[in-house]
């Protein structure tokens, strides 16, 4: 395909090429048409009753007058479900019927248990539509969530049908979360070509400072994320790894047996399946000896032997629609049945969305201890304290931006010093770009090596991009005459004032002139000093970040400004007369030399 940022060569097989030219062809059809729209009225009144916030409101704007594909970015925590919850209200007004569509059962479980939107998994839609059980038609909205983790062949297949059935495709995700298992970034590749809303504004931790950590992790920075929680101490360092591990296990049991803390509000998070399994059975370990378990039952499973008591935390790893559950779910164990042998005949759990289920193992087998899950599992879902084990050497900055926000309340980090002895280390650790390819990142370099005809491939991206322009002209020139009307409307309001001022115009037009003129002055002033002040909160934020280069830059900023309000005497005549306050500030900055420093 070509060489990459770092000069490595990449390759790819002709059929993922043509699938991948497939999806960015039929997404610009999609997006050349407008099928689905609301009406603005119904919009406005979804958007008030929802609260919605700016950006919230902004995207399902995107959703609701845009074209036959749309696309949503939500960051981690910006609360994407509760605007589609809003979508969902105003597609089935109108008749739409909405589905929604995830690569795994616990994220379809998750949109449709948070915005009522009926949610199955990929391949359960998937195989309906081959299977011809599930028929989709142009009144058909269908929402994929998480779609930065779907591969290629999937979208592939998924938009084809949408494509044909004339329906209206919603991808909601996150590019820098988990990446695709399968081949292909499809939906990082998409975003360039069909545009995006994104959703930004993090609400799900409740600190502050925690939130501003996690808009750190979406964008990659992890520098300055992980320097945020060593400094309100929030990362361990330990001499080995099973120091690490126990210490985490210590700080777990000691929290959800604090007051107004529950079990089922916290998880351990680790990257590596061998690192879960030993949190998990060093977790049971310290529930069995505080006495909140007993040892239990033993079960087999192929030829592993799992031991589970009531009370005992469960994670269920394979869909079963009959069963009631989804790969990823969590629950409790609530009643474990026995034969006279000892040998489990049922089980009996009650599931985090308050069901409850019960199974004999014999049949459904596909289960594991809870208390500790991979990353990979808990993307979609939300707790109020995690524990984090970074462990080795293979995490990069997108686990680190799903690992890092889980939680509402807090994020411990546990580290072991024989991989990472300090701050500087975890960072290199952890900033490593965990982003894959798509065949759209290499069009030229692919297409001249295999003598695809360049020049009918520009001309076909000019013409889209002419469409694109009329398409932009259009909507502008709308705007402009929206403008206009509300223009006159605003004059037609204060039509009387202006008519007293034209008399006294008449009658005094020196009189009305000087204070046209003193107003515009001290106008001039109020400006002058809001952009001094903001100089100056900016150069006091650049100094707590410790960001020199830009302490520097800023404080020739406010130095260049000092000096122009001094050359304007009028305007410093009228700062000293009316803004004494401001005129002491300006003062000191005058009265001494800004220099450069290491503050």
């Amino acid at each position: 395909m070509g060489t990459d940022d770092d000069g490595k060569e990449h390759y790819t097989t002709r059929n993922i090429f043509e699938l991948e030219n497939n999806i960015q062809e039929v997404a610009e059809n999609l997006n050349q048409h407008v099928s689905h729209p609301i009406h603005p009225s119904l919009i406005k009144n979804i958007i008030n009753n929802y609260k919605l916030n700016d950006e919230q409101a902004n995207a399902i704007q995107h959703i609701l007058q845009g074209s036959d594909i749309s696309i949503i970015v939500g960051r981690a925590g910006t609360g994407k479900t509760y605007a589609l919850k809003a979508a969902k209200e105003a597609f089935t007004k109108v008749g739409y019927h909405i589905q929604g569509i995830a690569l795994s059962g616990i994220a379809a479980q998750g949109l449709q248990e948070a915005s009522g939107i009926p949610s199955r998994t990929i391949a359960s839609f998937t195989y309906a539509l081959r299977k011809e059980t599930l028929k989709l038609t142009k009144d058909d909205i269908i929402i994929l969530d998480e779609a930065g983790m779907t591969d290629t062949y999937a979208l592939s297949e998924i938009i084809n049908h949408i494509h044909k059935a004339q329906a209206k495709l919603i991808l909601v995700g996150d590019e820098a979360q988990l990446q695709p298992i399968g081949p292909g970034a499809p939906f990082r590749a998409l975003l360039e070509r069909v545009g995006f809303a994104e959703l930004q504004q993090i609400i799900r931790q409740e600190e502050p400072w925690q939130r501003k950590a996690t808009h750190h992790l979406a964008t990659g920075n992890i520098r300055e994320a992980l320097k945020s929680y060593q400094e309100h101490q929030h990362i361990h360092y330990n001499k080995t790894a099973n120091d690490a591990i126990h210490r985490l296990i210590d700080d777990w049991h000691h929290r959800y047996n604090q007051k107004y803390i529950i079990l089922q509000q916290t998880l351990i998070l680790a990257h590596r399946n061998s690192d879960v399994m030993q949190l998990n059975g060093i977790a049971r370990a310290k529930r069995i000896l505080a006495g909140e378990i007993d040892q239990g039952f033993s079960i087999k499973k192929g030829e592993q032997e799992l031991w589970l008591s009531v009370n005992d935390r469960l994670l269920f790893l394979k869909n079963d629609p009959k069963l009631g559950v989804r790969n990823g779910q969590f629950g409790t164990v609530k009643a474990i049945e026995s034969d006279n042998f000892g040998k489990v005949k049922s089980i009996t759990v009650d599931l985090d969305n308050n069901k409850a289920v019960t199974f004999d193992p014999e049949h459904y087998g596909h289960f594991n201890h809870g208390y500790s899950a991979t990353i990979h599992k808990t993307q979609g879902i939300t707790v109020d304290h995690s524990f984090i084990y970074v462990a080795g050497n293979y995490w990069d900055r997108n686990l680190m931006y799903v690992a890092g926000s889980r939680h509402k309340k807090k994020m411990d980090l546990y580290i072991d010093q024989e991989n990472h002895s300090n701050l500087e280390s975890l960072i290199k650790g952890l900033n490593k770009d965990g982003m894959k390819d798509s065949v759209l990142d290499y069009p030229l370099n692919f297409a001249k090596r295999r003598g695809i005809d360049i020049e009918g491939l520009f001309a076909r991206i000019k013409e889209h991009a002419l469409e694109k322009l009329k398409v932009t002209r259009k909507y502008l020139h709308e705007k402009y005459h929206q403008l206009i009307v509300i223009k006159e409307k605003i004059s037609a309001q204060h039509h009387k004032q202006p008519e007293i001022v034209s008399d006294k115009h008449k009658r005094h037009p020196y009189l009305n002139n000087a204070c046209s003129t003193q107003v515009n002055e001290v106008d001039d002033v109020k400006r002058t000093q809001e952009k001094f002040q903001k100089l100056l909160n900016d150069l006091d934020q650049a100094k707590t970040l410790k960001n020199h280069y830009v302490v520097y830059r800023l404080k020739k900023d406010v130095q260049l400004e000092v000096k122009n309000i001094y050359k304007n005497k009028k305007m410093h005549q009228t700062i000293q007369t009316k803004m004494p306050e401001f005129a002491k500030t300006l003062e000191q900055y005058h009265s001494k030399q800004l220099e450069y420093d290491m503050d």
